[in-house]
Parts: C-alpha cells; sequence; structure tokens
C-alpha cells in the first residue's frame, strides 16, 4: 500500500511539472521596446506643397492642380511665378540691409520696392525750401531737426551745405531745359513781367518760354529770373536779350506783356537787336 501511494504521488508530480512546462511554453517572449536606433529621418516636405490632399497637391490662389505621383516641380514652379512669394522672398534678402518693402497694391497686383536713400532726404528739404519759400535757416531749425528726428530720417545738414546743393540743382536742371529746348526745333512763346519784392522793395524780372513738344503737349519754363535796377524799356530789352543768348534760342514766334509803357519802348528794341543778331549769325 505504502509502494501504491509513492506511486501515485509520483506521477502527480510529474503531471504538475508537466503543466507547469506547458503553462511556461504558452507565455510570449516581451518584445523589447523601439530604440532610436530603428527610426528612420524623415524626408524633408517639399516647398511646392503648400495644400492640398493625399491624391492632388493643389495652391489656394491659382486654378492649378497636380497629381503627387509626378512630384511637385510644378508646383516649384508655380511658386516662382507667385507675386506675393517674391514679395515675401525679397523682404528675407533685404532683411539685413534695412530695406523697406512694399505690398502689393491695387487689385491688378502692383508690386513696389523702394528704399529711401541719403542722397533723396538731402534733395527732398532743399527742394521744400525752394517751392515753399523758405529762408535757408529753416534747415538748422528744431522744427525740422524734430521732424526728422520723429521719422527716423539722418541727420539735417547746415544752411551752408543745403546753400551749395540749391545751386546744384539749379544748374542740373539748367543742363536739363536746355537739352529739351535744344531738341525743339520750333519756334518759342515769351511772356515776361517784373514784380517788386514786398519786404526788399527789389524788382526782379522773370522770363517764361512756352512751346508744344514732339507729343503735342504745351510746355512752359521758366528761363530767366534776374533783379533789374529800373523799369526803363532798353533795361528791359537788354534782359531779353541776352536771356535768348545765353539759352542759345534764335526762333521767337511772340512775346506777350501788359500794357506798360515801357514795355512797348522795350519790344521796340528788342525787336531791333534780335533782328541785328539773326542777320549776323547768317552771315557768319
Amino acid at each position: 500500500m505504502m509502494q501504491m501511494a509513492s506511486c501515485g504521488s509520483h506521477d502527480m508530480d510529474m503531471e504538475e511539472d508537466d503543466v507547469s512546462q506547458t503553462q511556461q511554453e504558452d507565455v510570449p517572449t516581451p518584445v523589447p521596446p523601439p530604440t532610436s536606433r530603428n527610426k528612420g529621418k524623415r524626408k524633408e516636405r517639399s516647398s511646392g506643397t503648400t495644400s492640398g490632399s493625399k491624391k492632388k497637391k493643389s495652391a489656394r490662389s491659382w486654378e492649378f492642380s497636380v497629381p503627387t505621383s509626378n512630384g511637385t516641380t510644378n508646383m516649384k514652379k508655380l511658386l516662382q511665378t507667385c507675386k506675393f512669394f517674391q514679395v515675401w522672398e525679397a523682404a528675407g534678402n533685404f532683411k539685413d540691409q534695412n530695406q523697406t518693402v512694399l505690398t502689393p497694391t491695387g487689385s491688378d497686383g502692383t508690386l513696389s520696392l523702394r528704399k529711401v536713400s541719403e542722397s533723396v532726404v538731402k534733395e527732398a528739404p532743399n527742394e521744400l525750401i525752394v517751392l515753399a519759400q523758405l529762408p535757408l535757416a529753416f534747415i538748422e531749425g528744431i522744427r525740422w531737426r524734430h521732424f526728422c528726428s520723429k521719422v527716423l530720417l539722418p541727420t539735417p545738414v547746415c544752411r551752408k551745405t543745403s546753400t551749395k546743393e540749391i545751386v546744384k540743382i539749379y544748374a542740373d536742371r539748367k543742363a536739363t531745359m536746355k537739352i529739351i529746348l535744344g531738341k525743339n526745333k520750333q519756334r518759342l512763346s515769351l511772356t515776361t513781367d517784373i514784380w517788386v519784392a514786398p519786404y526788399t522793395v527789389a524788382s526782379y524780372m522773370v522770363i517764361t518760354a512756352h512751346f508744344i513738344d514732339a507729343n503735342f503737349q504745351l510746355k512752359k519754363m521758366i528761363i530767366g529770373f534776374k533783379n533789374v535796377g529800373d523799369h526803363k524799356g532798353g533795361t528791359i530789352a537788354q534782359v531779353l536779350l541776352d536771356f535768348l543768348e545765353e539759352w542759345d534760342i534764335k526762333k521767337i514766334f511772340c512775346i506777350t506783356v501788359d500794357n506798360a509803357t515801357a514795355n512797348t519802348s522795350a519790344l521796340r528794341k528788342f525787336k531791333a537787336g534780335f533782328l541785328q543778331k539773326s542777320i549776323i549769325t547768317m552771315l557768319y
């Protein structure tokens, strides 16, 4: 009996070992988590794929779409023709140079890229002084300096520098006007008058030339502005002749003046002197 009991217990132990071994075999082996080495690097997205679905990429601003199976070359080409992209790209290129980039203006998509240069900042105040008839001391005044500091303009120049630049502007404009009058082969019409300054009581004579250019546009230019000592006919005639010689004007259609008595005498003397110079020019 004791032997049978021991055999039964031995069989039970073997069965338990088989069950435990079977359970161990059924337990799956744990898989280690993936490491960073197993991860591949993602490909960079193309700059042309701005928006769209998985099948097709389309641009939001244009009626244009291409399948992704053909690549993104067409999208890149289209992006280079976009004016908004050109402005954005220009802003990045000129960022280090403190350039001012303007956005598209109007419905036609017109673009403008500008930078206010130092030469323009120097020229504009001089033109302001001339057009507004301001004193040269204005350029050194606290009002103008306060304005320049507010809008971040360069430091204003002194009145001596401004005087030299105004004279240079006059010389450049005069040379340009001479070229324009030299190309014009028609006769000129002149108007002249003398006015007195309210504070200095000085007399100034101004001469304006009128003509029609090649585009049939009426043009007028001030070719003379001179201080005269008196209002006599001889003085007026001589000033007219001097300015015509200075500007190399040889053809006159008419001269318009007011009804002062001195002007009648001036035009009579001017006509005689102009015809005499014309005859001398034709002879020589």
